[in-house]
């Protein structure tokens, strides 16, 4: 929990300095963009050429809030100290519900399906034994302990 929370607040400080030059450079498209429409309400200029750079403009602000939507969509979830003991214990539910077999067997079987996106095996550097990496749906992973605690 502790690597995985050090990740995150990497993750974050990263995005950070991702996120505060576009939103300095939103800020200052849009006040092009007043400029601009404030320059055609005043009748300065031909018309088509800040028509068109009044599109571009609020083009590139469109895009460069949504990239900055994209950094806070992306912002990862720090884990509480008692998502572990909760994970723990929903892992050890699941292992009961295996070894029992029959339906509930089969409704864990099902839930660890869900919860895992890909396991890649490979030799071990040592010349002996395995590396077994596995990834998944974190939050759903969270979700479900959070579940299993309540």
């Amino acid at each position: 929990m502790e690597r995985y929370n050090a990740g995150i607040k990497t993750r974050k400080a990263e995005a950070n300095n991702i996120r505060a030059p576009l939103e300095r450079k939103a800020t200052s498209l849009a006040s092009k963009i007043t400029r601009l429409v404030d320059a055609i309400e005043d009748g300065a200029g031909e018309f088509a050429e800040f028509k068109d750079r009044l599109r571009t403009a609020r083009a590139e602000l469109a895009d460069t809030r949504q990239q900055i939507a994209a950094i806070d969509e992306e912002a990862p979830l720090e884990l509480s100290n008692g998502a572990v003991d909760r994970y723990r214990d929903y892992v050890a539910q699941l292992d009961a519900a295996l070894s029992a077999g029959g339906v509930s067997g089969a409704r864990a079987t099902t839930a660890i399906r869900g919860l895992i996106d890909t396991i890649i095996v490979s030799a071990s550097p040592e010349k002996r034994g395995v590396i077994i990496e596995v990834s998944g749906r974190m939050a759903n992973i969270i979700n479900l302990a959070k579940h299993s605690g309540d």
